[in-house]
């Protein structure tokens, strides 16, 4: 029984260790944010939840998910799954752009003339 129990101490003492090195720049802005508020959601779901509930939410996180705000609708419903952070979202928007909403897209071909 101790066995066990050190390996599955040994593991999530490994897991908390990845975690910390993957937490990109939403955690930092929204992890807070999205655990006090959100916490049942994920992905795109997130994102969106993060938006309804913008009078409660903190400025950082805000400021972070700015530039998405015309794209909630569509994180929510078409990237339901996409966990935010490191691009994944706006990657996702981009794989389904004949689906976006004009707003939507003029937003995106923004985003996409700042990265370049």
């Amino acid at each position: 029984m101790r066995i066990i129990l050190a390996f599955v101490a040994a593991g999530l003492c490994a897991s908390a260790a990845r975690a910390q090195v993957t937490a990109g720049p939403f955690t930092a802005a929204c992890g807070t944010d999205a655990a006090e508020f959100c916490p049942a959601r994920g992905g795109g779901d997130l994102v969106h939840c993060l938006f309804q509930e913008a009078a409660r939410v903190s400025a950082p996180c805000l400021n972070y998910l700015a530039p998405l705000k015309p794209c909630a609708a569509e994180a929510q419903s078409l990237c339901f799954s996409v966990a935010p952070g490191e691009g994944r979202l706006y990657n996702c928007l981009l794989a389904q752009r004949s689906q976006l909403s004009k707003a939507c897209s003029d937003q995106m071909d923004a985003l996409q003339g700042r990265s370049r």
